[in-house]
């Protein structure tokens, strides 16, 4: 009889002691994974997203040229890119014409003439020196032609806005007639990882 009671003592044991083990392993699975979770959610949903970064270093865009030619009117719209200049004579060029400018370009047109119905002109390859602000606007645009190893303004614009992504300007210049030039300039922006 003492040997039974024994073994139920020893059994109700062991069942209180598998019933505490199954209890801390309840609350320390419970306390492990929806603490670390809720936590982590908080902290993502608090943190606000990068702002995206523009890409200088090049760009697309188009001019749109207007003129009245002999009674006739010249409506040309020519696609353009362009690369930013870092170094060179043309670089130097710019430098010197616009000391301030803080981005100096390459502008190469995909159709070197306009008013092709009327009076071809070439435009060609030209530059552009611009002044980004420290804020991310754009205070002052010029656009030269080069001729002969010089560069020689054909017209600016100030005041510009830029949304991180296009700069939009017009200008005038002669050439036979005045001409209003109006565009764009895209640049690519990306968001930083």
């Amino acid at each position: 009889m003492l040997a039974l009671l024994l073994a139920c003592e020893t059994g109700t044991m062991v069942v209180d002691n598998a019933e505490e083990a199954k209890d801390d392993t309840a609350i320390d699975d419970t306390d492990t994974g929806t603490g670390g979770d809720t936590a982590e959610g908080d902290d993502t949903a608090d943190s606000a997203p990068p702002e995206p970064v523009t890409d200088y270093s090049s760009y697309t865009g188009y001019r749109h040229f207007y003129a009245e030619v002999w009674g006739y009117a010249c409506d040309t719209t020519v696609e353009e890119t362009g690369t930013e200049l870092t170094e060179g004579g043309a670089y130097d060029a710019l430098a010197a014409e616009c000391p301030s400018c803080t981005n100096f370009y390459e502008n190469v047109p995909l159709d070197n003439t306009i008013c092709d119905d009327i009076y071809p002109i070439e435009i060609g390859t030209s530059y552009r020196a611009i002044l980004f602000t420290e804020t991310g606007g754009v205070a002052t645009f010029y656009s030269y032609s080069e001729d002969s190893g010089t560069v020689e303004i054909l017209g600016a614009d100030n005041g510009l806005e830029f949304d991180g992504e296009t700069v939009g300007f017009d200008y005038t210049f002669e050439y036979l007639v005045t001409f209003a030039v109006d565009g764009e300039m895209y640049f690519s922006t990306s968001i930083p990882e």
